[in-house]
């Protein structure tokens, strides 16, 4: 939670570097849907999904004790503030495979039928039993995926990134009822991947019913199109490209970095972080949209980042926006100033047509909160932190305008 509160640095940061110019910004594409306060959880364990209307979130409780007193993995519906059980589901069934409390749930999904979150390289399949969720079964996978998409009884799964120092990807269908699986693809291998040590990052997602991918240090995306790609370019003169000799210098030196530290490698690429664009994630919207983000050298931050609306129509890509800024405003200005449309962090996340933003909150905003000048909302945000053990948080939701 400590490492959020320079959320609203970021902010103050972002509003100086944005001030004085005239530039279109993400947030004019956006409306705001809402501000809700999660108590009890941090929010780096939590994941969050919209089905339906309504946001939840699966998160792992690190205090949660051996004994099974208190539930290892709980599932919260906070647009209605309500908790939702498991059934038969004990802490054992992760920590006989896990061998201990140090692991990450990857992603999860949810509909009106079941829930399925992922483990290491295992999912854990529960079914809808009125209010709750009744444990089914546990599946066993050769990949761990990073990211899941449920339709009816088919579970899209995607994994992609560094795994001991080799880029893997791979996209795969998996039938939850006979565990069958079908529509294996490997991904392409980004050029200049070490870079993906540098997080947060995520340059391959889904897309429709298959996925699509990006390039690291050029403004290129990849959709699958059945057995065949498009290619879609973005960016266009901003984009700060890295000179071929360096590229040919990284490729030369961490084509094979398995026998390698991550921690030797970053210290040595660097450098090279200052000074070029990166795309940083892709995020699937509604309607055939796709949102990149990306970034040029920054002035007062490492990174200033960028934005960029893509539409797909039939089989044409068409940029409905590019180059687009966090948005801009006065730095006295308070959180009633944006009208709930702030600038957002490089955490943002995405579910359907929902922006979802961690604000390092850890209490219920009041109506004279809103008024507050940001610095003098961070300093009481501070006094909290100093004179409170509660944890909380809050996360910022808009949405995508139909325009």
């Amino acid at each position: 939670m400590k490492q959020l509160i320079i959320y609203f640095l970021f902010i103050c940061s972002a509003l100086l570097q944005a001030q004085g110019t005239e530039t279109q910004t993400i947030q004019k594409h956006l409306k705001h849907k809402d501000m809700i306060f999660v108590p009890n959880l941090d929010p780096e364990d939590c994941i969050f999904k919209e089905y339906d209307g309504i946001l939840y979130v699966l998160a792992k409780n690190e205090e949660a004790g051996s004994d099974n007193s208190k539930a290892l993995i709980s599932l919260r519906d906070v647009s209605n503030n309500n908790s939702i059980q498991f059934k038969s589901f004990s802490n054992e069934l992760i920590l006989n495979l896990v061998k201990g409390y140090n692991f990450r749930i990857h992603d999860f999904e949810i509909n009106d039928n079941c829930l399925v979150f992922s483990v290491s390289n295992y999912l854990y399949l529960f079914q809808k039993e009125g209010d709750s969720f009744k444990y089914m079964k546990q599946i066993k996978l050769k990949n761990a995926p990073d990211y899941l998409k449920l339709k009816d009884n088919k579970l899209n799964m995607l994994t992609c990134g560094l795994h001991n120092g080799e880029y893997e990807g791979v996209f795969q269908t998996l039938n939850l009822e006979d565990e069958s699986i079908s529509n294996t693809y490997s991904l392409y291998v980004p050029i200049a991947d070490r870079f993906l040590y540098f997080q947060p990052k995520q340059v391959a997602n889904f897309f429709e019913d298959s996925y699509m991918q990006s390039e690291i240090i050029q403004p290129v995306i990849y959709f699958k199109n059945g057995e065949g790609v498009d290619t879609v370019k973005f960016a266009g003169d901003e984009w700060v490209a890295m000179p071929d000799s360096i590229l040919q210098k990284l490729n030369k030196n961490y084509s094979n970095t398995s026998d390698r530290s991550p921690k030797m490698v970053i210290d040595n690429i660097r450098k090279y972080t200052k000074k070029y664009s990166f795309v940083h994630k892709l995020f699937s919207l509604s309607d055939g949209k796709v949102l990149v983000i990306w970034s040029v050298p920054g002035t007062r931050a490492l990174y200033d980042y960028r934005y960029t609306i893509i539409q797909k129509n039939d089989k044409n890509y068409n940029i409905i926006a590019d180059n687009m800024k966090n948005t801009t405003a006065n730095i006295e200005g308070s959180l009633s100033d944006f009208n709930g449309l702030m600038p957002f962090s490089i955490n943002i996340g995405v579910s359907q047509n929902y922006l979802i933003d961690i604000l390092p909150i850890p209490f219920k905003l009041e109506g004279r909160h809103f008024k507050l000048p940001f610095l003098e909302l961070n300093k009481e945000i501070d006094q909290y932190h100093l004179r409170s053990d509660i944890t909380g948080f809050s996360i910022n939701i808009t949405e995508l305008k139909n325009d």
